[in-house]
């Protein structure tokens, strides 16, 4: 008799796999049918306004989202560059002008450097410049007769001119620039009552104006002319016979020490008119003013300053 095989029970664990496998296998089975039991429809795939599109107007606008604010960034980019720009170029300018003015203060500190362009200066005005002489002054100068000098000359004179009226017209005798500047200025402020002292203060403000403006002409301060008071003919309306020689004299040697000071060339035409301490009588013909043969006296005198400095012909 044949033995027959036992019969292996399978575990509970065994039968469980297999349940669980078979469970699985059968919804994939129900899921692949129904899925295709779903029918196409052609025609609606192909009407578009039936279809939610929903999903792709929010992506159209997020990407017009996106590219205004790229747009944005792109501007602010383009404004901080030009901001930053603007920036740089201040700050260069601010270095170029700081750098400027350190060399413009360098410069005004370096006085030998700033001596020697003031003499080339001057050299270069000097030999540009033609001799011109410039006559300021009173009664003395307005009277004197220039129609036949060969030399170019301008007056600035008046009968009644003081120092004061000079000082007051200033602007005159720079606006000629000339090279050479004689001054003949007092008789008037003695007939004034002007003090001596105001007078020489007067005169000297006068020098200062002229060397500030015009550098570079030659100054020539003449004396104040004598008088001569022993005259009957004496004319006491242009003088008061109070006064005196002595007193001119005094004024004379402060206008001397003055000249000195100031580093301009004094003329001492007083002595040249003067005998016996008063005016020359050939000189005069009522004490104060002179005659043609006073002046052709004065006139010589200023002629060898003139031809000493070369005096340029017309």
């Amino acid at each position: 008799m044949a033995k027959n095989k036992p019969y292996n029970i399978p575990s509970k664990t065994t039968r469980k796999g297999t349940l669980k496998k078979k469970n699985v296998t059968r919804k994939i089975k129900d899921t692949i049918e129904n899925t295709t039991k779903i029918r196409i429809d052609k025609d609606r795939l192909n009407d578009t306004s039936s279809l939610d599109t929903s999903f792709l107007e929010g992506r159209v606008d997020a990407q017009s989202r996106r590219k205004v604010l790229n747009s944005k960034s792109s501007n602010k980019k383009t404004i901080d560059l030009t901001i930053l720009r603007n920036i740089l170029l201040m700050v260069l300018l601010l270095v170029l002008l700081i750098i400027t003015v350190l060399a413009l203060m360098k410069h005004s500190t370096n006085e030998p450097k700033e001596e020697k362009v003031k003499e080339v200066e001057k050299e270069k005005i000097v030999t540009k410049m033609d001799n011109s002489y410039l006559f300021v002054g009173d009664s003395y100068v307005n009277n004197l007769n220039f129609e036949e000098l060969d030399f170019h000359y301008i007056k600035i004179s008046d009968d009644n001119y003081t120092t004061e009226d000079i000082l007051n017209d200033m602007e005159t005798i720079y606006r000629y620039n000339p090279s050479h500047i004689f001054i003949e200025v007092g008789m008037n402020d003695l007939k004034t009552g002007v003090e001596d002292n105001e007078i020489v203060t007067n005169i000297s403000e006068i020098i200062d104006g002229i060397k500030e403006n015009r550098p570079y002409a030659k100054i020539y301060l003449e004396s104040i002319y004598p008088i001569n008071t022993e005259m009957e003919e004496f004319d006491q309306e242009s003088l008061p016979r109070n006064i005196s020689n002595e007193y001119i004299m005094n004024i004379n040697d402060m206008l001397k020490e003055l000249s000195n000071d100031k580093k301009i060339e004094y003329l001492d035409i007083y002595k040249d008119l003067v005998e016996d301490e008063e005016l020359n009588t050939e000189y005069t013909n009522d004490g104060v003013s002179l005659n043609n043969t006073g002046y052709e006296e004065v006139w010589n005198l200023i002629r060898k300053v003139v031809d000493k400095n070369g005096g340029k012909k017309n």
